[in-house]
C-alpha cells in the first residue's frame, strides 16, 4: 500500500524537460515580478486594507492581525498566515505597496514550483505535465488578476491545486508530505473560509487512512516522527487566531462565522448542481472561454446539469480502468477525485446570499482537475497495441496547453501594464488635493458614502496612516482596520466623507457645514456643473415622493431603466443624466472627500 517512487518504478530521467516545463509555466510570475518591482502603486479597496495589515504585522500593537482578512458579513476570515508570509517579504524592502505586489507573485510561484516538484518525485515527467496543467489553466480562467491583484481568492488558486496533489500523494503512502499538508491547507482556510470543508474533508480522510495503513503496516515507508512535526507546526500556525485573539481582542470570531453560515438563504442542492456544470460547459473558463457574469449583480450564471454528465463519465471510466488493471496509485486518485466532486457540490450548496464568483473560485480548480487528472490516469492504464502513442499524445497536448495558457497570461499582463485597480488615479488624485500643504495633524475620523466597490476612501486611509496621520474609523470597522484605529465623534476634530459616486457628493457638498477638501471629476465645468444640479433635484424629489432608495441609482448609465418618470422626476431629466453619467463612467468616476464638523453630521 506504500506507493512510494524509485528506480524501481523506471521513471525516465527527463529532468531537464521537466524543468523547461515548469519554467514555461511560470513565466507570467516572472514577468509580474521584473513589471511592478520599484513601480509606484497606490493601492484601494481590499488590496489598501491587505498593504494596510501587512505593515501591522511587526508593529507589535494593538493593531497586530491575529486573523484573516474581512468579511463583508462582519467577520474575519480564519487566520493572518496570508499576512505574516506577505510581511516576511515586504518588511526587508521598507513595506513598499509594489513589495505586495511581488509577494503575491512570488507565492503563487512557489506553490507552482512546489507543485512541480512534487508530482516529479512521485512520479516524474509523466505526473508533473498534467498537475502543472491543473495549475496553468485554473489560472487562466482568473487571468492577469490572479497575480496582481492582492486578494484572498486569486492568491490561493495555485496552493489548491497543490493541495490536491498532497492529498493524493498522503493517500498513497507518503507520511513525509504531512508538514507540508498541514501548512497548505491551513494558509487555504485562515485566507478563505471557503476552503474550509474540502480542505478539512480531504485532509482528515488523507491523515485517517495514512494513520490506518501505518498501523496495519500497509504502509512501511513512513518517516521517523511521522506525527509530532506536523502536530507542532498545526499548534504553532493556528495558536494566533484561536488563543491570541481572543485573548487580545475580546472576540469570538469563529462564533461569528458559524452564526453567519447559518443564517439566510444556501444556493441549495439544484443551484450548486448548476454552478459546478459551469465548469464542463462547451470551452468552460479554465479553457479561454468566458466566465459569463450577471451585469447587474455580478453573480455566476448557472449551466444545464447535462454537462455534470462530462466529470461523472470520465471518473466512471478511468476509475473501472484503474481498478480492473489493479493501478492502485490511480485508483487512488480517481477515488480522491470523487470525494473532491461531492464535497465541492455539498459545500456550493450552503453557500449563503448571492452566488458572487469569488466565494468559490476553487471550483474552476475543480473544474479542471476532473477533466484532466481522469483523462490522464485513463491513458496510463489502457495498454492496448499502439495506445503509448495516445498516452504520450496527450501528455504533449497537455505541454502545449502549458504553453498557451502562459503564452495568453503573459500577454495579458503585458497589455495590463497600467493601473492596478480602476480606482488608484482617482484616489492619487484626491491624496495629492488634500496633501496639497502637508498631510494634516487629525485626528480624523473618516468615513465612505454609498458604494465601497471602488475603494477610495481605503486608499486614502492607508496612505495616511503610512505617513502617520492619526486618522481614525468608526467602532465597528475594527476588525477590518484594526482594533487600536478606532475613535467616536468626541475623539476626532474632523468627519471626512469619501464618495466614489456622483450624487452623494451631489448631496453631501450642498450641506450648510460641508467643505469640499478634494475632487477628481472628468466632466467639463459646465457639465459637471449640470450633473450637480440635476442630481440634487432628483435627489430632492425622490426623497419627496418616498422613492429614497432609488438615489444610489442616480449614477448609473442605466438610470431611466432602474428609475421611473414620476411627478417631478421627468424621463427628459433621467435621459440627461443618464448621458453624463455614461461620460463619466468612460473616463474615471467623480470621487470626493467632503468634511464636516463632529457636531454637525450630515443626515443623507
Amino acid at each position: 500500500m506504500a506507493f512510494l517512487p524509485g528506480k524501481k518504478e523506471g521513471i525516465r530521467d527527463h529532468r531537464g524537460l521537466a524543468f523547461l516545463l515548469t519554467l514555461v509555466a511560470l513565466v507570467p510570475v516572472i514577468v509580474v515580478i521584473f513589471q511592478r518591482t520599484g513601480h509606484s502603486y497606490l493601492p484601494a479597496a481590499d488590496q489598501a486594507l491587505i498593504d494596510l495589515r501587512v505593515r501591522d504585522v511587526f508593529s507589535f500593537s494593538s493593531n497586530t492581525p491575529f486573523l484573516g482578512p474581512y468579511s463583508r458579513f462582519g467577520w474575519n476570515h480564519p487566520g493572518a498566515l496570508l499576512y505574516y508570509l506577505l510581511a516576511v517579504i515586504n518588511w526587508p524592502l521598507g513595506n513598499p505597496a509594489w513589495g505586495l505586489l511581488l509577494g503575491v507573485a512570488l507565492l503563487e510561484g512557489i506553490a507552482l514550483a512546489w507543485t512541480a516538484r512534487l508530482a516529479w518525485v512521485f512520479g516524474g515527467l509523466k505526473t508533473l505535465i498534467p498537475w502543472v496543467a491543473v495549475v496553468s489553466l485554473s489560472c487562466l480562467a482568473v487571468g492577469p488578476n490572479v497575480l496582481e491583484v492582492i486578494w484572498g481568492p486569486n492568491i490561493l488558486l495555485p496552493f489548491f491545486v497543490l493541495f490536491l496533489l498532497q492529498c493524493w500523494v498522503i493517500l498513497c503512502g507518503d507520511s513525509r508530505r504531512l508538514l507540508g499538508l498541514v501548512f497548505v491547507g491551513t494558509l487555504l482556510i485562515q485566507t478563505h473560509v471557503g476552503y474550509a470543508v474540502p480542505v478539512i474533508v480531504l485532509s482528515l480522510a488523507s491523515v485517517t487512512w495514512l494513520y490506518i495503513g501505518i498501523k496495519k503496516n500497509w504502509i512501511v515507508h513512513h518517516a521517523r516522527l511521522t506525527w509530532r512535526g506536523p502536530l507542532i507546526l498545526f499548534v504553532v500556525l493556528w495558536f494566533p487566531p484561536l488563543v491570541l485573539d481572543p485573548l487580545f481582542h475580546s472576540r469570538l470570531n469563529f462564533v461569528q462565522i458559524i452564526s453567519s453560515s447559518n443564517s439566510g438563504s444556501t444556493l441549495g442542492l439544484h443551484g450548486a448542481l448548476g454552478y459546478m456544470a459551469a465548469e464542463f460547459h462547451w470551452v468552460p473558463p479554465w479553457l479561454g472561454g468566458a466566465d459569463v457574469i450577471n451585469p447587474f449583480l455580478g453573480t455566476a450564471y448557472t449551466q444545464p446539469l447535462i454537462w455534470l454528465l462530462i466529470p461523472i463519465s470520465l471518473l466512471a471510466i478511468s476509475g473501472w480502468a484503474a481498478f480492473t488493471k489493479k493501478n492502485q496509485k490511480l485508483t487512488t486518485l480517481i477515488i480522491m477525485l470523487c470525494v473532491v466532486f461531492g464535497v465541492s457540490i455539498l459545500t456550493l450548496s450552503q453557500v449563503t446570499g448571492f452566488a458572487l464568483p469569488y466565494l468559490f473560485y476553487w471550483r474552476i480548480v475543480v473544474g479542471a482537475s476532473l477533466v484532466i487528472l481522469p483523462l490522464w490516469a485513463l491513458t496510463q492504464v489502457v495498454q492496448q497495441k499502439y495506445f503509448h502513442w495516445m498516452r504520450a499524445g496527450f501528455l504533449v497536448v497537455l505541454s502545449f496547453s502549458i504553453l498557451i495558457a502562459s503564452s495568453v497570461q503573459t500577454n495579458r499582463i503585458l497589455n495590463a501594464n497600467g493601473p492596478i485597480t480602476p480606482a488608484s488615479p482617482a484616489a492619487q488624485d484626491l491624496i495629492s488635493q488634500l496633501t496639497s500643504h502637508g498631510y494634516p495633524k487629525g485626528p480624523i475620523l473618516i468615513r465612505y458614502a454609498g458604494s465601497t466597490v471602488l475603494g477610495s476612501w481605503v486608499a486614502v486611509f492607508d496612505d495616511f496612516t503610512l505617513h502617520g496621520v492619526p486618522i481614525k474609523v468608526d467602532p465597528g470597522l475594527g476588525f477590518s482596520f484594526g482594533e487600536g484605529r478606532t475613535a467616536t465623534l468626541s475623539q476626532v476634530t474632523a468627519v471626512w466623507y469619501v464618495t466614489d459616486q456622483s450624487q452623494y457628493y451631489s448631496i453631501l457638498s450642498g450641506q450648510p457645514s460641508a467643505t469640499v477638501l478634494a475632487l477628481s471629476q472628468p466632466l467639463t465645468s459646465e457639465k459637471f456643473d449640470q450633473l450637480v444640479t440635476l442630481e440634487r433635484t432628483l435627489a430632492s424629489s425622490l426623497a419627496a415622493q418616498g422613492r429614497a432608495n432609488l438615489i444610489p441609482s442616480l449614477s448609473s448609465e442605466l438610470v431611466q431603466v432602474e428609475i421611473s418618470p414620476q411627478g417631478d422626476v421627468t424621463k427628459e431629466q433621467l435621459s440627461t443624466l443618464s448621458s453624463l453619467n455614461k461620460e463619466v463612467d468612460q473616463y474615471g468616476c467623480v470621487c470626493s472627500v467632503v468634511s464636516f464638523p463632529p457636531a454637525l453630521i450630515p443626515q443623507y
